[in-house]
């Protein structure tokens, strides 16, 4: 259960979850969408080498997904829920959920069809796009069309090593949750939640988790549309437990409907403003010798002297619990000319000591996500605290 932690302990961060683990994999199912086969067990095949190398030097666990535990299938979807799909011959059923959604008393259902028109069926990189569909008792017998969604899915392609990042949904006490988990030496988990606000569904909270294989120190982040605030959580030592609150924002944004959700890769507007701030992870085993500040000034001075200093908005807590997570105290600081930012990255380990080597000290232009051009970094060897190189 350890690989699946990052996705339970996201599941758990997100509001209303009670607690319960999202244990839900690929259901089983058949060429038809009607009938579905109920095993204990689903079993995910392993990647073959000729469709995806592995990555060298990692744990078993990479390599060799483990069986995923199936939980007690879904009641069977009604005909008259199915008969609104209009399933096409090659679609069908991946995954299906019920419960009260709109809060009248009545069983709604949740329902994830997998459109598979030219694509092979068994094929473990399937790129085969899947839709959410919201089907609501109309208290008459029968069921109305609700919202729907063909980009928020992930397809089976999108998992990396770990083949099919889909880990189910669920509905619980009036909101939809619906969970991802995927990576290879870089491991990432999604948890979505979904609650009825006037007329449909909108996002109440979205949560993700990553880690790297090397170190297993997860960090988590969550937005809570309820309470408007950002949090980040960071476990230094890949222990039980939610680890450290390192950062603390308010944010202002109107909820998303479950409709107007993008896909989960696709650029948009994000949510939150971050400062630049230090990068956590990477194995840590002492303190660096050099102030990360001092090199900060050193790169400022000798690269971009026109700079001005700008106080990252700490609190107390987060700072304290940042510097406790990366072994050194983080700077307070960066520098900005309004076209760019210089700021403190992290400090690499490196050799086969492993002690703290050499520190980073990037520079960002405002639109180096457009152009990966506009960026130096600056390397400086902890020993000495002397510079090593520069790269741009």
């Amino acid at each position: 259960m350890k690989r699946y932690l990052p996705l339970i302990l996201t599941l758990l961060l997100l509001s209303g979850c009670g607690g319960r683990r999202m244990e839900k994999s690929l259901p089983v199912v058949t060429e038809t969408p009607e009938v579905e086969t109920d095993l204990e067990t689903t079993v995910i095949p392993s990647p073959s080498p000729e469709i995806l190398p592995e990555p060298t030097q990692e744990p078993d666990s990479v390599t060799s997904p483990e069986p995923v535990p199936v939980t007690t299938p879904e009641p069977e979807l009604p005909g008259e829920a199915l008969a609104l799909l209009t399933l096409a011959d090659t679609d069908r059923v991946l995954d299906k959920a019920v419960g009260d959604l709109n809060g009248d008393g009545a069983e709604d259902w949740a329902v994830v069809v997998e459109h598979l028109e030219g694509v092979d069926p068994e094929s473990f990189y399937r790129d085969a796009p899947r839709t959410l569909t919201i089907l609501l008792d109309d208290g008459k017998g029968g069921y109305i069309l609700g919202q729907t969604n063909d980009r928020l899915i992930r397809r089976a392609s999108q998992g990396g090593v770990n083949g099919d990042p889909y880990m189910g949904i669920f509905i619980e006490n009036g909101e939809l949750h619906y969970g991802t988990y995927g990576g290879s030496a870089l491991r990432w988990s999604e948890g979505y939640t979904f609650h009825w606000v006037g007329d449909g569904l909108e996002l109440k909270s979205f949560g993700s988790g990553r880690f790297w294989v090397y170190n297993n120190q997860p960090t988590y982040e969550l937005y809570d549309f309820t309470t408007g605030e950002y949090t980040e959580k960071f476990n230094p030592r890949g222990e039980e437990g939610e680890g450290l609150i390192i950062w603390r924002q308010a944010f202002s944004a109107v909820p998303p409907r479950l409709e107007e959700m993008k896909e989960a890769d696709e650029a948009g507007e994000s949510w939150v403003e971050l400062p630049p701030l230090p990068s956590p992870g990477g194995y840590m085993s002492a303190p660096p010798l050099q102030s990360p500040e001092t090199l900060l000034d050193k790169a400022k001075e000798d690269y971009h002297p026109d700079m001005w200093r700008v106080d990252i908005p700490w609190t107390e807590e987060t700072r304290v619990n940042y510097s406790a997570a990366l072994s050194y105290p983080v700077p307070g600081y960066y520098y900005t000319n309004g076209e760019g930012d210089l700021y403190y990255y992290r400090v690499e380990v490196q050799g086969e000591a492993q002690k703290p080597h050499m520190h980073y000290i990037w520079y960002k232009g405002k639109n180096n996500s457009e152009n990966w051009e506009d960026y130096e970094i600056y390397w400086y060897l902890d020993e000495t605290g002397e510079e090593w190189g520069t790269e741009n």
